[in-house]
């Protein structure tokens, strides 16, 4: 698994991607960085609290304490 950012970009925010770059599983940043950008219109978790929100289905985000943790779906 890859992660990728906007060059000069000091968020959190990454775009998710297959080891050779040539899937792209989705973006993954903390819950305040995705609703600074505006990725979240709302959310109630921890601005702290990491979430991978996949490309295909923005409405079945997955939060977890770390990044790793947010996108353990696609290590299953």
């Amino acid at each position: 698994m890859r992660f990728t950012k906007k060059k000069d970009d000091t968020s959190t925010v990454r775009k998710v991607w297959n080891d050779d770059k040539t899937t792209c599983f989705g973006v993954v940043g903390t819950v305040g960085d995705l609703l600074s950008i505006g990725l979240f219109d709302y959310c109630t978790a921890d601005k702290r609290l990491w979430a991978f929100v996949p490309r295909t289905d923005v409405q079945n985000a997955q939060f977890g304490d770390s990044r790793e943790a947010a996108c353990r779906s696609l290590e299953e």
